[in-house]
């Protein structure tokens, strides 16, 4: 897993981010998770192996890809064929690191609560 995702983990494990829902990066409880929704997804429409399923907001998918940048990419879901070429037609929203992302997403929970 890339270093940035890493070092979040150790404090962040999933859930609301700004106005995301985050899978749950632990199979611990019941809540969904990164690691079933990323198998699932590899299994039902052949989710590339280096790609991780990070959340599924209504009709699109954010996801991290593990060996390239950007790294996180936020695209239309019916867009799932060309994630591996990276050629969608709407442009998706892209951070280089999992901690740009988790930083514009803080940034935007801080502004939404007026801090």
């Amino acid at each position: 897993m890339p270093e940035s995702f890493c070092e979040i983990s150790t404090f962040f494990s999933g859930g609301y981010l700004g106005s995301i829902s985050n899978y749950s990066f632990t199979t611990v409880d019941s809540s969904l998770n990164i690691i079933d929704e990323t198998i699932r997804l590899r299994e039902t429409v052949n989710l590339p192996t280096r790609f991780v399923v990070l959340a599924e907001p209504s009709e699109s998918l954010i996801v991290m890809d593990t060996k390239s940048t950007p790294s996180v990419i936020w695209f239309d879901a019916v867009e799932i064929s060309e994630l591996e070429k990276k050629s969608f037609t709407s442009k998706p929203d892209e951070w280089d690191t999992y901690a740009d992302y988790f930083k514009a997403f803080l940034e935007e929970e801080e502004e939404e609560r007026g801090l």
